[in-house]
Protein backbone atom coordinates (compact mmCIF):
# COMPACT_ATOMS: atom_id res chain seq x y z
CA UNK A 1 0.00 0.00 0.00
CA UNK A 2 3.10 2.41 0.96
CA UNK A 3 4.22 1.72 -1.94
CA UNK A 4 1.32 2.68 -4.32
CA UNK A 5 0.78 5.50 -2.23
CA UNK A 6 4.36 6.47 -3.22
CA UNK A 7 4.14 5.71 -6.87
CA UNK A 8 0.83 8.11 -6.91
CA UNK A 9 2.03 10.89 -4.96
CA UNK A 10 5.21 11.03 -7.90
CA UNK A 11 2.56 11.62 -10.20
CA UNK A 12 0.35 13.66 -8.16
CA UNK A 13 -0.71 16.95 -10.71
CA UNK A 14 0.61 19.35 -7.58
CA UNK A 15 4.27 18.68 -8.61
CA UNK A 16 3.34 19.86 -12.33
CA UNK A 17 2.30 22.90 -11.40
CA UNK A 18 4.04 25.29 -14.26
CA UNK A 19 7.45 26.36 -13.62
CA UNK A 20 8.14 30.04 -12.27
CA UNK A 21 11.26 30.15 -14.88
CA UNK A 22 8.64 29.73 -18.04
CA UNK A 23 5.71 31.64 -16.60
CA UNK A 24 8.80 34.96 -16.13
CA UNK A 25 9.78 34.30 -19.92
CA UNK A 26 6.19 34.56 -21.30
CA UNK A 27 5.35 38.01 -18.68
CA UNK A 28 8.82 38.71 -20.53
CA UNK A 29 8.07 38.06 -23.96
CA UNK A 30 4.61 39.96 -23.88
CA UNK A 31 6.40 43.26 -22.59
CA UNK A 32 8.91 42.86 -24.73
CA UNK A 33 6.51 42.54 -27.93
CA UNK A 34 4.59 45.41 -26.55
CA UNK A 35 7.89 47.84 -26.15
CA UNK A 36 8.85 46.49 -29.65
CA UNK A 37 5.27 47.71 -31.14
CA UNK A 38 5.42 50.99 -29.08
CA UNK A 39 8.85 51.89 -30.04
CA UNK A 40 8.46 50.49 -34.47
CA UNK A 41 5.00 52.89 -34.27
CA UNK A 42 7.19 55.81 -32.52
CA UNK A 43 9.83 55.04 -35.22
CA UNK A 44 6.86 55.30 -38.33
CA UNK A 45 5.02 58.24 -36.90
CA UNK A 46 8.77 60.13 -36.75
CA UNK A 47 9.68 59.43 -39.94
CA UNK A 48 6.22 60.41 -41.54
CA UNK A 49 6.61 63.61 -39.32
CA UNK A 50 10.19 64.08 -40.64
CA UNK A 51 9.08 63.66 -44.09
CA UNK A 52 6.44 65.91 -44.05
CA UNK A 53 7.65 68.88 -42.17
CA UNK A 54 10.97 68.70 -44.57
CA UNK A 55 8.27 68.68 -47.85
CA UNK A 56 6.31 71.23 -46.03
CA UNK A 57 9.64 73.52 -45.60
CA UNK A 58 10.60 73.23 -49.22
CA UNK A 59 7.35 74.15 -50.56
CA UNK A 60 7.08 76.88 -48.76
CA UNK A 61 10.04 78.57 -49.66
CA UNK A 62 9.64 77.52 -53.49
CA UNK A 63 6.82 79.18 -53.05
CA UNK A 64 8.39 82.24 -51.38
CA UNK A 65 10.71 82.38 -54.18
CA UNK A 66 7.67 82.35 -56.71
CA UNK A 67 5.96 85.24 -55.07
CA UNK A 68 9.34 87.08 -54.45
CA UNK A 69 10.21 86.85 -58.41
CA UNK A 70 6.75 87.40 -59.72
CA UNK A 71 6.68 90.86 -57.85
CA UNK A 72 10.33 91.83 -59.09
CA UNK A 73 9.13 91.56 -62.28
CA UNK A 74 6.35 93.47 -61.99
CA UNK A 75 8.92 96.65 -60.85
CA UNK A 76 10.41 95.77 -63.67
CA UNK A 77 7.65 96.38 -65.75
CA UNK A 78 7.19 99.67 -63.76
CA UNK A 79 10.71 100.68 -64.43
CA UNK A 80 10.40 100.32 -68.07
CA UNK A 81 7.24 102.24 -67.97
CA UNK A 82 8.58 105.29 -66.43
CA UNK A 83 10.83 107.88 -67.11
CA UNK A 84 11.64 109.43 -63.93
CA UNK A 85 15.23 108.34 -63.32
CA UNK A 86 15.03 108.83 -59.56
CA UNK A 87 11.89 106.85 -59.67
CA UNK A 88 13.22 103.89 -61.53
CA UNK A 89 16.27 103.77 -59.25
CA UNK A 90 13.38 103.36 -56.30
CA UNK A 91 12.27 100.76 -58.19
CA UNK A 92 15.08 99.03 -58.88
CA UNK A 93 16.44 99.40 -55.31
CA UNK A 94 13.06 97.35 -53.61
CA UNK A 95 13.79 95.34 -56.86
CA UNK A 96 17.02 94.17 -55.48
CA UNK A 97 15.20 93.71 -52.19
CA UNK A 98 13.21 90.39 -53.57
CA UNK A 99 16.64 89.51 -55.31
CA UNK A 100 18.27 89.56 -51.89
CA UNK A 101 15.52 87.45 -50.62
CA UNK A 102 15.60 84.82 -53.52
CA UNK A 103 19.82 84.35 -53.47
CA UNK A 104 18.81 83.04 -49.08
CA UNK A 105 15.84 80.88 -50.58
CA UNK A 106 17.89 79.06 -53.05
CA UNK A 107 20.57 78.39 -51.06
CA UNK A 108 18.63 76.94 -47.93
CA UNK A 109 16.44 75.20 -50.57
CA UNK A 110 19.92 73.46 -51.97
CA UNK A 111 20.51 72.62 -47.98
CA UNK A 112 17.51 70.91 -47.41
CA UNK A 113 17.47 69.04 -51.01
CA UNK A 114 20.62 67.48 -50.91
CA UNK A 115 19.42 64.05 -50.53
CA UNK A 116 17.09 64.59 -53.21
CA UNK A 117 18.72 63.38 -56.25
CA UNK A 118 15.84 64.76 -58.60
CA UNK A 119 14.56 67.73 -56.33
CA UNK A 120 18.58 69.23 -56.51
CA UNK A 121 18.28 68.11 -60.67
CA UNK A 122 15.31 70.32 -60.96
CA UNK A 123 16.25 72.98 -58.24
CA UNK A 124 20.01 72.98 -60.34
CA UNK A 125 17.53 74.05 -63.29
CA UNK A 126 15.62 76.85 -61.75
CA UNK A 127 18.60 77.72 -61.12
CA UNK A 128 20.49 78.11 -64.34
CA UNK A 129 17.09 79.77 -65.98
CA UNK A 130 17.04 82.41 -63.28
CA UNK A 131 20.79 83.43 -63.87
CA UNK A 132 19.89 83.48 -67.52
CA UNK A 133 17.01 85.97 -66.03
CA UNK A 134 19.09 87.84 -64.11
CA UNK A 135 21.69 88.10 -67.02
CA UNK A 136 19.00 89.73 -69.29
CA UNK A 137 17.42 91.93 -66.39
CA UNK A 138 21.41 93.70 -66.48
CA UNK A 139 21.12 94.09 -69.76
CA UNK A 140 17.64 96.16 -69.63
CA UNK A 141 18.88 97.84 -67.03
CA UNK A 142 22.22 99.28 -69.13
CA UNK A 143 19.46 100.22 -71.93
CA UNK A 144 17.15 102.05 -69.63
CA UNK A 145 20.58 103.64 -67.90
CA UNK A 146 20.91 105.00 -71.84
CA UNK A 147 17.64 105.81 -72.59
CA UNK A 148 17.37 103.59 -75.28
CA UNK A 149 14.36 102.50 -76.86
CA UNK A 150 15.50 98.86 -77.62
CA UNK A 151 14.71 98.50 -73.60
CA UNK A 152 10.75 97.90 -74.84
CA UNK A 153 12.50 95.73 -77.61
CA UNK A 154 14.45 93.72 -75.13
CA UNK A 155 11.90 93.41 -72.68
CA UNK A 156 9.92 91.35 -74.59
CA UNK A 157 12.03 89.50 -77.05
CA UNK A 158 15.05 88.19 -74.05
CA UNK A 159 13.46 89.39 -70.49
CA UNK A 160 10.22 88.38 -70.33
CA UNK A 161 10.74 84.98 -72.21
CA UNK A 162 13.34 84.40 -69.73
CA UNK A 163 11.31 84.90 -66.80
CA UNK A 164 8.37 82.94 -68.15
CA UNK A 165 10.86 79.99 -68.69
CA UNK A 166 12.07 80.37 -64.71
CA UNK A 167 8.68 80.46 -63.61
CA UNK A 168 8.09 76.92 -65.51
CA UNK A 169 10.82 75.46 -63.64
CA UNK A 170 9.85 76.91 -60.10
CA UNK A 171 6.37 75.33 -61.02
CA UNK A 172 8.17 71.85 -61.95
CA UNK A 173 9.81 71.87 -58.85
CA UNK A 174 6.56 72.53 -56.82
CA UNK A 175 5.46 69.42 -58.78
CA UNK A 176 8.18 67.13 -57.95
CA UNK A 177 7.88 67.94 -54.21
CA UNK A 178 4.44 67.32 -54.27
CA UNK A 179 5.39 63.69 -56.19
CA UNK A 180 8.18 63.55 -53.44
CA UNK A 181 5.56 64.06 -50.98
CA UNK A 182 3.50 61.64 -52.10
CA UNK A 183 5.36 58.70 -52.96
CA UNK A 184 7.85 59.06 -49.42
CA UNK A 185 3.46 58.43 -47.72
CA UNK A 186 3.10 55.29 -50.00
CA UNK A 187 6.39 53.84 -49.10
CA UNK A 188 5.88 54.37 -45.57
CA UNK A 189 2.31 52.95 -45.70
CA UNK A 190 3.73 50.12 -48.19
CA UNK A 191 6.16 49.44 -45.11
CA UNK A 192 3.71 49.02 -42.17
CA UNK A 193 1.32 47.05 -44.83
CA UNK A 194 4.29 44.39 -45.35
CA UNK A 195 5.05 44.32 -41.77
CA UNK A 196 1.60 44.02 -40.39
CA UNK A 197 1.00 40.61 -41.18
CA UNK A 198 4.21 39.53 -38.95
CA UNK A 199 3.57 42.20 -36.01
CA UNK A 200 0.24 40.60 -35.79
CA UNK A 201 2.00 37.15 -35.43
CA UNK A 202 4.25 38.41 -33.42
CA UNK A 203 2.63 40.03 -31.38
CA UNK A 204 -0.18 37.67 -30.63
CA UNK A 205 2.57 34.72 -30.15
CA UNK A 206 2.94 35.12 -26.46
CA UNK A 207 -0.23 34.46 -26.17
CA UNK A 208 -0.66 31.69 -28.45
CA UNK A 209 2.97 30.10 -26.57
CA UNK A 210 0.87 30.28 -23.30
CA UNK A 211 -2.00 28.58 -25.09
CA UNK A 212 0.21 25.68 -26.09
CA UNK A 213 2.06 25.74 -22.76
CA UNK A 214 -1.65 25.38 -21.05
CA UNK A 215 -2.69 22.78 -23.72
CA UNK A 216 0.30 20.40 -23.37
CA UNK A 217 0.34 20.86 -19.52
CA UNK A 218 -3.26 19.09 -19.81
CA UNK A 219 -2.60 16.84 -22.03
CA UNK A 220 0.04 15.50 -19.25
CA UNK A 221 -2.26 16.19 -16.57
CA UNK A 222 -4.86 13.57 -17.51
CA UNK A 223 -2.94 11.26 -18.69
CA UNK A 224 -1.08 10.94 -15.12
CA UNK A 225 -4.08 11.02 -13.66
CA UNK A 226 -5.32 8.28 -15.81
CA UNK A 227 -2.09 6.92 -14.75
CA UNK A 228 -3.14 7.06 -11.17
CA UNK A 229 -6.25 6.58 -11.56
CA UNK A 230 -4.51 2.96 -12.82
CA UNK A 231 -2.57 2.16 -10.14
CA UNK A 232 -5.03 2.63 -7.45
CA UNK A 233 -7.31 -0.48 -9.01
CA UNK A 234 -4.09 -2.23 -9.54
Amino acid sequence: MNQHESRKEKYMPSKLQPKRTIIFLLSFLSIGVSLLFYYYLNAVDDKYSRIVARESQVFQKVQSLSENSLRGYLYINKMVGTRNVEERSRLAHERDGYTQKNDILISELFAIVDTSAVEKSSLEELKSTRLLYQKNYKLLWAYLNVGSDSAYIFLNAECEPSFLNYQDKVTRFIDINRKNMVQHSASISDDVNQKSLFMLIFGISPVILFLLFIFSLGIILIYLLKKSKNLDLA
